[in-house]
This record gives structure tokens, sequence and C-alpha cells, in this order.
């Protein structure tokens, strides 16, 4: 997040006996230091802010500021957070639960909303202004609406990351080896390294 870089570390058995860590370090390098210690969940997904670096551990989505002074538990989740996404305003998080529940809160904490569930094996997460866009099945992109509501946007390939960029997502397709685009409102993905 801007000049700061953060990181898990303490690897799965740190992390399951509960003293793994999140440390972090100044991007043009210096003394690595301490974000959140006691991080019980094996490599626990993170995000990031201009205020906050926000990590799902466990069931608990924390809130930490990029200096390390504070520590907020944001939200309890019904299952395992195991993916995680901001925007600046809302941080929202999947569920790995059989169904793929997907939730938000502001960042700064407050009501959790519901926004939808995938039915299928959760993917990847990101947001833009208005919407979280969560991967299910490996191969399909839905959008939900951060005020709840979902619509497909994307089937098709083998979906491994996305990014919320210009209007748009950008995703990783394994099943051909590519980079691809497709509109955030839908429509054909446009394959951008070839």
């Amino acid at each position: 997040a801007g000049d700061i870089v953060h990181w898990c570390e303490g690897g799965p058995l740190a992390q399951i006996e509960g003293y793994g860590r999140v440390a972090h370090v100044a991007r043009e390098g210096g003394e690595v230091m301490l974000t959140l210690a006691g991080v019980s969940q094996a490599m626990p997904p993170l995000a990031a802010d201009s205020e906050a670096v926000y990590v799902g551990d466990r069931w608990t989505l924390k809130r930490l500021s990029l200096d390390a002074t504070s520590s907020q538990d944001l939200a309890s989740a019904g299952f395992g957070i195991v993916f995680v996404a901001t925007n600046g305003s809302v941080v929202a998080w999947v569920e790995g639960d059989p169904f793929g529940t997907v939730r938000c809160v502001p960042v700064t904490g407050g009501s959790v909303t519901l926004l939808g569930v995938l039915n299928d094996y959760p993917g990847p997460i990101a947001l833009d202004g208005t919407s979280a866009y969560v991967v299910g099945g490996l191969d399909t992109i839905h959008r939900f609406s951060l005020s709840g509501g979902g619509t497909l946007v994307r089937m098709g390939g083998l979906i491994e990351d996305l990014v919320s960029v210009g209007g748009g997502l950008c995703f990783a397709d394994i099943a051909v080896n590519s980079v691809s685009w497709v509109s955030s409102s839908g429509g054909p993905a446009r394959w951008l390294n070839g």
C-alpha cells in the first residue's frame, strides 16, 4: 500500500500454532517491522488501501493501520475467509464455505452486508466503486452490487487471478495461457498478450 510493502510470514506450522505474523517494510528498503502478531491462518488473504491493510485471519476480518499502531476486528465470518479485496470504502471477502458466501463491511467497521453466494467453488475477488467481482467454479466471474444482488459477467476458461482495472476486469486464463480483459458490464473478453 503506497510506500509500504506488507506480507505474511512464519509458514503454515507457525501460523497454525498462532505465532505467524504480518510484517512490513518501506518500499525503498529498511528495517522490517511487525504489523500484526499472532496470525493463526496459513497464508491469510491480504488487501490494502492508502489507509490500512485488511487481513482475513480464519473467520475474523482485521484492519491494521499502515504504521502498525492500531489493529481492529472489523467483522466475523461464518466460515474461514479465503479471499479479501478493498476499494478504499468497503472491504469484501469470500468465505470458504460450500456456497462461496460473499460479504462486505465499511473500512472503518459497521454493519456487514451479505452480497450473495456463488453456489460454487470460490475464487479470487476484486472491487470497483459499485461492485464486487468474484470467480466461481474456476471459470465464471460473478458481479455482486455492493448493496446486494448479483449477475453473471463472464463464463469460460480457467480463471486464476482477478483485478479491477479501467472499467473492466483483468484476469489470468490458465486454460489458454493468457491475460485477458472484460468489461465490468459483461461481454466478450479480449486477450492482452497476443
